[in-house]
């Protein structure tokens, strides 16, 4: 935009240049319809674990006790050359065991039928079996008599093994089988499995292995 001037003191006119800045009008943008603003996504990032490196040599299985005098003393001096398992205690009462089983995450508990009186040794192995179920269980009778052969089939398990006087004379067949039991493998006296099998389903209800039991002579 220009405008003419005229000055008194000279006949000359001078033009002079007005330039008139417009500020720019601020648009106003319309929002848009039935747009609904969406949250930035946050990536989460992926958390590390920290892993447990294993020894070369694997640690040794840990075996609770639950036995007498005598029986402790001849699986102690069985067990003793071996390298890949240690005794974590031994306990002649029900509730010791169960707690030392648990304390020491034992992977076996070796447990004597009738320590304690006679078939005490399998409210034991039940109990362990509940309150610690990743602990192998191995019984030891010095025989499979008739009332102590049906008492574990009907009260005890499969995934139990077993053994006897007889295995217990031979030290190298115990190593072996308590090797194999820590490893979660079963073992039981030969026939015993095939005596199981031929007396069938195992009782279910309290009052089937009630009688079950009144039955034995």
């Amino acid at each position: 935009m220009s405008k003419v001037l005229r000055f008194p003191s000279g006949g000359k006119r001078r033009v002079v240049r007005r330039v008139v800045r417009r500020a720019p009008v601020a648009r106003a943008v319309a929002p848009r319809a039935n747009v609904r603003r969406t949250p930035a996504r946050v990536v989460q990032q992926p958390i590390t674990r920290r892993r447990t490196e294993r020894p070369e040599i694997d640690a040794p299985g840990k075996i609770a006790i639950y036995a007498g005098f005598e029986f402790d003393h001849e699986i102690h001096q069985c067990l003793d050359p071996l390298d890949s398992v240690m005794i974590a205690g031994t306990a002649d009462n029900s509730q010791s065991m169960v707690a030392m089983t648990a304390m020491a995450k034992a992977d076996l508990a070796i447990i004597e039928l009738d320590c304690g009186g006679e078939l005490q040794g399998l409210a034991v192995a039940r109990a362990i079996a509940a309150n610690s179920p990743a602990t192998g269980i191995m019984i030891y009778t010095p025989a499979l008599n008739p009332r102590a052969f049906k008492a574990l089939w009907v009260y005890g398990s499969q995934k139990w093994s077993i053994i006897t006087w007889a295995s217990l004379a031979n030290p190298a067949h115990v190593r072996a089988t308590v090797k194999s039991a820590v490893r979660g493998l079963t073992w039981t006296e030969p026939g015993v499995q095939r005596q199981w099998s031929e007396l069938g389903d195992r009782p279910r209800s309290i009052e089937d292995r009630q009688s079950v039991m009144r039955a034995v002579v």
